[in-house]
């Protein structure tokens, strides 16, 4: 199972359709197969997506926004993922 960090922070009528999104996101990460996209904090409110996060390549940036892209109900992706390097990945997960 995904370590997905999913967050909705909206009014109940809006609710169900922003979790069925975050489930969406949350598959479409999981079929695309690559292992830093696991860990990126997903936001959904109104079917605005907002992607978070740090990844070791600029390709993987894309690759988060790809692999999102077309799904129904998603109507507009801000992707604010971070392109560290390596070893900013490895500082960051020791001092959290």
């Amino acid at each position: 199972m995904s370590s997905i960090a999913i967050k909705t922070q909206m009014p109940p009528a809006v609710e169900s359709k922003d979790v069925v999104l975050s489930r969406i996101v949350e598959r479409a990460f999981a079929a695309n197969g690559y292992m830093p996209l696991d860990v990126i904090e997903v936001n959904v409110h109104e079917g605005f997506v907002t992607l978070k996060g740090r990844v070791p390549s600029y390709y993987l940036k894309q690759m988060a926004q790809t692999a999102i892209i077309g799904h129904d109900g998603i109507e507009r992706i801000q992707n604010e993922i971070e392109v560290v390097s390596t070893g900013s990945l490895c500082r960051k997960s020791y001092d959290t």
